[in-house]
């Protein structure tokens, strides 16, 4: 009898044992797909649009509303673990005060997704010199470029990129830096993902490309793939960019828009 309830005993441990796994198991795997969770983190890099405050003010308002919105557990049920690693940087233009540009790094196992905000509504300077800045075009400056094409992008495009590649810094370690740390030190080939939204969605193919042309670099020989996940973007450039970022990226690139979307 007492054998017999021993295994009783056993056999219901076992039981209350297998319960406890079976929603940490569904818990694991988000119930999101890869592309919603890009989006959602695209969407993040915007939470300090209308917020007033120094740059680093807003930087570090960004960094904890992003931090909290990561460690949230539902969150984490439907996007999985995601870990703020650089970042959350902010530029802010002289005499302003409200973010300008914000981009920050979030990272899942081997995926680094480079979250790029959209337009602050609240920012002039975004309306008027980096969206609207489209009759004067720039020659693309990076990469290989074939003879036939000319490419070209925005004025207002190359004024963002600029602030992204060279005055954004977290630690005092620009976005490439970062990451070409991040790909030099790890021992499985990474994937970064660069996303955003509106005037992020013309800036995070940009970075992109510009990423991508100049590689050996910032990365060495290591190899990583580059994924771009840019949303309702305004068009950055003209058509030899699109031909020739189409030549480096486009198998990479998965798009979203609306078709009856104003912005070209």
């Amino acid at each position: 009898m007492k054998i017999v309830t021993k295994l009783l005993s056993l056999c219901l441990a076992l039981v209350l044992f297998m319960t406890t796994l079976i929603p940490s198991a569904a818990m694991a795997s988000p119930s999101l797909d890869k592309e919603q969770q890009v989006f959602l983190l695209s969407i993040l890099s915007n939470a300090a649009s209308r917020i007033e405050g120094t740059q680093e003010e807003l930087q570090e308002q960004l960094k904890t509303d992003i931090t909290n919105y990561l460690n949230t557990p539902s969150i984490q049920e439907d996007i999985g673990n995601w870990e703020l690693v650089w970042g959350p940087a902010i530029y802010e233009v002289k005499n302003s005060e409200y973010a300008t540009n914000a981009m920050y790094v979030a990272q899942n196992g081997n995926q680094y997704v480079v979250a790029i905000a959209g337009t602050n509504p609240s920012s002039f300077y975004d309306w008027l010199f980096e969206d609207a800045n489209v009759i004067k075009r720039v020659n693309w400056p990076y990469g290989d470029i074939p003879a036939s094409l000319k490419p070209k992008i925005s004025k207002g495009t190359s004024i963002g990129l600029n602030y992204l590649l060279q005055d954004m810094k977290s630690s005092g370690k620009s976005v490439l830096e970062f990451l070409g740390e991040t790909v030099e030190n790890s021992d499985d080939e990474i994937e970064i993902i660069f996303t955003g939204h509106s005037l992020g969605g013309a800036l995070s193919p940009t970075l992109a490309l510009a990423a991508f042309d100049q590689k050996s670099e910032w990365a060495g020989e290591k190899p990583f793939k580059i994924s771009v996940y840019p949303s309702a973007g305004p068009t950055p450039g003209n058509r030899d960019f699109s031909t020739y970022y189409d030549s480096r990226l486009g198998n990479s690139t998965t798009r979203i828009w609306n078709d009856i979307d104003i912005v070209p």
